[in-house]
């Protein structure tokens, strides 16, 4: 009578723990929500959250890498994207917040090759890439930032380096 009670109460356990199960898709959606708000960290949880029930998912990790970008913990956020293009290599919104990235690192050939490697390339973004890398010829126009990231230096300094290249043309 023993094997039965104790067959029965882990039958009635399992059951339990299925009824109880959280879906992914809601911590997905529930992330989206607070994201939107700005709670970055509180999203991140989330779609932490969603990765460990179904890690297979691309969306779940491109969602887990902008929160991640909202953090500022960009080289965090690059693994997630890229995870996320090996689980679905067609997944153009992750393609192009990578390129994103790299273009907020200054790495103006990487955002290219991520922004064309996919059969719908935002025209935004390339032109931004495409600007970077033309002025990175013009030495001391970009500055690193404390996150690592490069922002243009003032308008008097590109003005400065634009009279200076053309000083040298002439």
């Amino acid at each position: 009578m023993g094997n039965i009670m104790r067959k029965n109460s882990d039958e009635l356990a399992q059951l339990w723990r299925q009824r109880i199960r959280i879906d992914p898709e809601v911590l997905k959606t529930k992330g989206n929500e607070v994201y939107k708000q700005g709670k970055f960290e509180d999203a991140l949880s989330l779609f932490d959250g969603a990765i460990q029930l179904d890690s297979n998912k691309a969306t779940y990790h491109c969602n887990k890498s902008a929160a991640l970008m909202g953090l500022g913990r960009l080289p965090e956020a690059l693994v997630e994207y890229e995870e996320a293009i090996l689980l679905e290599s067609s997944y153009t919104r992750a393609h192009h917040r990578l390129a994103a990235i790299y273009l907020r690192l200054g790495e103006a050939e990487m955002a290219i090759k991520w922004n064309n490697s996919t059969p719908h390339a935002d025209s935004v973004l390339a032109f931004q890439a495409q600007a970077l890398q033309n002025q990175k010829l013009i030495p001391g126009l970009y500055r690193k930032t404390c996150y690592g990231c490069y922002t243009s230096r003032t308008t008097e300094t590109i003005n400065l380096a634009n009279s200076k290249t053309l000083d040298l043309q002439n």
